[in-house]
């Protein structure tokens, strides 16, 4: 609600993300809520990035998926200073390989793995890079009496949740995620 301050970075990456795959369907339309929504994350993020102290979990995760949103379809070709400068701090603080936390991290890595797909995509062949440090972590985890991955603590929403997120991310690496289409459009 303008002048209210009730944006939320969530909504806004969901609708960004729902609007550029209407796009890329061949939908014609004006997306100018596409601009408005990049411009709400770079100021909300921003104010993320000025943000000293220990490490935040729920900052990173919104970081990702802002850089999620602005690395895509759209931008993939345009050099992007401030893509750059948060995909920095995402390297920095995301926790991968054996300091991934299972319950805990699953949207962090969701929206960061379509970020290293997005942003590589355009530098060098797609193939098996996005999990590479994390995939036996991630695979290790799997629990061996169901073939799901953990929920934990009560922190999220339960192994079906864990589940679907996990394999989504594997899905890059293995060229089937639905991400995969826009590498056609590129060459």
């Amino acid at each position: 609600m303008e002048g209210h301050d009730f944006a939320e970075i969530w909504p806004t990456v969901i609708q960004i993300q729902a609007l550029q795959a209407v796009g890329h369907a061949g939908i014609s339309g004006t997306f100018d809520a596409i601009d408005h929504g990049q411009q709400y994350l770079t100021a909300a993020i921003g104010k993320h990035a000025k943000a000293k102290g220990e490490q935040n979990r729920a900052r990173m995760a919104e970081m990702a998926a802002g850089l999620a949103c602005r690395l895509g379809p759209v931008s993939l070709m345009m050099k992007d200073d401030l893509a750059e400068k948060w995909f920095k701090v995402c390297q920095a603080e995301i926790p991968v390989g054996a300091a991934i936390q299972m319950g805990r991290d699953e949207l962090t890595h969701y929206y960061y793995a379509q970020a290293i797909y997005l942003r590589d995509m355009t530098r060098r062949p797609a193939r098996g890079r996005n999990t590479a440090r994390s995939c036996s972590t991630i695979c290790n985890a799997v629990r061996p009496r169901d073939g799901s991955w953990p929920a934990g603590d009560g922190l999220c929403v339960g192994p079906v949740y864990a589940t679907a997120v996990w394999c989504t991310i594997l899905q890059l690496d293995n060229q089937s995620h639905p991400l995969m289409w826009r590498e056609e459009k590129i060459k």
